[in-house]
């Protein structure tokens, strides 16, 4: 895999897994990785053949979805893929009742069940709802193996699309600690007149806001996003004669203390009195912390200690100042 910001081409039959590869299109986007598919290409001077098989070369993980057809653009993608070592999931949709299958798919999917064939993945499937299951944790597994060993990053760009990485493959938790919350004061250059905002940043602000949207009603999920009162209060300090971006920050503290109340507070928000380095995220096996400056970060996955790491960010729970606190403060600086 060739970056932290996963590409991942889907190939099949188009118009008759027209609906499976928009479910499959929207489980990838949810996990904030990249979909590529033959609908969401613009239109294309060159040959449409070579601009896939170029998409498939760049691609990080490669989705084939099949049913009754196996048609030469999806075989030559397919090869592709094998071609250029990229990991392989096939999902295949049952027959029901007089549905049959091509002669070509049918003696590839023999020599698939004989080992004849590469796949990391291989699974079935009839019902979209099982695709989508089966889908994001065949991507999950995948990635994980991208996490077997730490990784460090070089650039700015990289520790934002590593963080957002851990966000797209956690489903049971996430853990983040920083000093100064972007989820209340949004991305770098809130204040600038062209409302100019640095554009991987605020993919990775998107995707941790989509990951609360989503898992806020989940009863096995828990998130806790630990900062500095003191911190944040300074910096808002910084820009308090810009009233757009001062009442902003008020709508954001009560909408994510809405969603810490609708959570039955699995999910909390706290700032905390304590001096804090960070950034640090967890998710459920993997975590990042990043140091030295705006562009190192390290990144392992190893749920020992992330599991460690978690044990010791909970101790926040009790320590915690309230929200009015830095509402309060913002009122009398103002």
């Amino acid at each position: 895999m060739n970056n932290l910001c996963m590409d991942i081409f889907i190939s099949s039959a188009m118009v008759e897994l027209e609906q499976d590869r928009e479910i499959a299109c929207e489980t990838i986007n949810e996990m904030t990785f990249n979909s590529t598919m033959f609908e969401l290409f613009p239109a294309m001077s060159e040959s449409p053949s070579e601009t896939y098989l170029e998409k498939v070369r760049e691609c990080d993980i490669f989705v084939l979805l099949l049913w009754k057809k196996f048609t030469g653009a999806v075989q030559q993608e397919y090869e592709e893929a094998i071609k250029k070592n990229k990991p392989v999931l096939i999902f295949l949709k049952d027959l029901k009742n007089e549905e049959k299958r091509q002669k070509e798919l049918v003696n590839f999917i023999s020599r698939l069940q004989e080992g004849k064939e590469k796949a990391s993945i291989y699974k079935e499937y009839r019902e979209l709802k099982s695709l989508r299951k089966q889908l994001k944790e065949a991507i999950g597994t995948e990635v994980s193996r991208y996490y077997e060993f730490p990784k460090i990053t070089q650039t700015k760009q990289e520790l934002y699309e590593m963080g957002r990485m851990i966000i797209g493959k956690s489903y049971n938790r996430l853990y983040i600690f920083e000093k100064t919350p972007s989820l209340f004061l949004g991305c770098k250059g809130y204040t600038d007149k062209n409302e100019y905002k640095l554009a991987y940043e605020k993919k990775y602000l998107d995707a941790l806001k989509s990951w609360i949207e989503i898992n806020l009603k989940r009863d096995n999920t828990s998130f806790l996003y630990v900062y500095s009162n003191e911190k944040t209060v300074v910096e808002i300090e910084n820009y308090r004669d810009n009233d757009n971006f001062i009442e902003e920050v008020k709508r954001n503290i009560e909408f994510y203390k809405n969603c810490e109340i609708e959570s039955g507070h699995r999910f909390r928000f706290l700032p905390v009195n304590s001096y804090i380095s960070g950034p640090l995220i967890v998710g459920d096996i993997c975590y990042a912390m990043w140091f030295l400056g705006d562009a190192v970060s390290i990144s392992q996955r190893n749920e020992k200690i992330s599991n460690q790491i978690v044990s010791q960010l909970n101790r926040y729970h009790d320590v915690n100042v309230s929200y009015e606190d830095i509402l309060n403060k913002l009122e009398i600086r103002r």
